[in-house]
């Protein structure tokens, strides 16, 4: 379910358009905004395509204006590492690392984000005896915790689409889609959770890796000119506002 949030403000938004789309002309105060936002999660990349529903400008018949379209869009993601060298003979320099890749298109909007997190630079002994048991601690094992990054913004974010693309003249919606390998081909979708050795990697060693996760969000905020019955409620409520002052 998205979170809705609809705010006052007085002032002036210019609302530019991407691509080089017509806009609409800039919002004169009073305005109003409203802001609805939604995320979708991956714990792994094999997984299909998701999609975030957000609700659309409702116009209501034409009875409101929307002057001013933003959308952001940003990601959170983290996984715990831990690594164990099990072979008797070789040491080994390693250090973890996280890769979150995505891509994220809407109405008027195509999102990107690469990102690469490593954990500090290892050394593990050779195995201290433990063998084929997993043992993540010193000296031939080690726990990096937790890898991770938050409010991550896309490349691009935030975004000002054309309003055209978001006004409706009743309730409606607007899609965003994340595409996974299988519901989209040549999809950059990527988590990856691994060792990367320096040197020569030892024959056998084990990975472990727990909790591996990534947040997609996505915020649509609204800018509009309300219907002139409200502007008119509007200055009587100051005007009445402004009286109550005078008399006391």
């Amino acid at each position: 379910m998205s979170k809705f949030c609809k705010v006052m403000a007085a002032g002036i938004v210019v609302s530019a358009a991407v691509n080089g789309a017509a806009s609409a002309a800039p919002c004169v105060a009073p305005f109003q905004m409203e802001m609805y936002s939604d995320s979708v999660s991956f714990t792994s990349d094999a997984e299909n395509s998701k999609t975030i529903t957000l609700p659309s400008f409702d116009e209501m018949g034409g009875l409101r204006t929307l002057c001013g379209v933003q959308v952001d869009v940003w990601s959170d993601a983290s996984v715990d590492i831990r690594g164990d060298n099990d072979d008797p003979f070789k040491a080994a320099t390693v250090q973890a690392r996280m890769i979150r890749n995505y891509n994220l298109t809407g109405p008027g909007v195509s999102a990107f984000s690469f990102s690469t997190v490593p954990g500090g630079m290892i050394q593990l002994a050779p195995d201290n005896g433990d063998g084929a048991a997993f043992d993540p601690t010193a000296p031939d094992g080690f726990d990096f915790v937790n890898l991770a990054y938050s409010n991550l913004a896309a490349l691009g974010s935030p975004f000002n689409p054309a309003v055209g693309l978001y006004a409706t003249p009743g309730p409606g919606n607007v899609v965003f889609t994340v595409p996974g390998p299988n519901g989209s081909p040549g999809s950059a979708l990527l988590m990856v959770n691994d060792l990367q050795f320096f040197g020569i990697p030892p024959d056998q060693w084990q990975l472990e890796v727990q909790n591996p996760i990534l947040t997609v969000h996505v915020k649509v905020k609204y800018t509009y000119v309300p219907e002139p019955a409200s502007l008119s409620f509007l200055g009587l409520g100051a005007l009445a506002l402004l009286r109550r002052r005078f008399m006391a």
